[in-house]
């Protein structure tokens, strides 16, 4: 395949805006993020977002990708708010995307959802104490 055909493969895989998400219900969502290996003529691995067992998206991923985490976690933000708890990736996806070089943005933006998710909680906890 040609340099050209593949990028725009990739980017054609690649999760753009918050309205390609599916719709979830819950105050407290987190999703698992994991790269698997496709069987058939395309084996390049793919990044796998799931909650529970309902697959919510997946692209292309690179080892050394850990840049990309920061995107998909603000789309996902958009699309779910506050209401996302986190997205947690497994070990081997931790170790795939952050690579040679560093799981740096990863940490980062799973700190940033978390800090996002627990002040909405308690200001939901403060709300539902002054209601009672």
């Amino acid at each position: 395949m040609d340099p050209k055909s593949w990028e725009a493969k990739v980017l054609e895989s690649q999760l753009k805006r918050a309205d390609e998400l599916r719709d979830i219900e819950g105050d407290s969502i987190e999703f698992v993020l994991d790269v698997t290996t496709e069987i058939g003529p395309d084996t390049h691995p793919r990044l796998v977002i799931n909650y529970g067992e309902i697959e919510v998206c997946r692209e292309y991923a690179f080892y050394d990708g850990a840049s990309r985490f920061p995107e998909i976690a603000k789309i996902f933000s958009e699309k779910y708010g506050t209401r996302m708890k986190d997205i947690v990736p497994t070990d081997g996806a931790n170790s795939w995307l952050a690579g040679d070089v560093s799981d740096r943005p990863i940490r980062s933006a799973r700190k940033r959802i978390r800090r996002k998710y627990f002040k909405a909680v308690e200001r939901r906890k403060k709300q539902e104490q002054e209601a009672s």
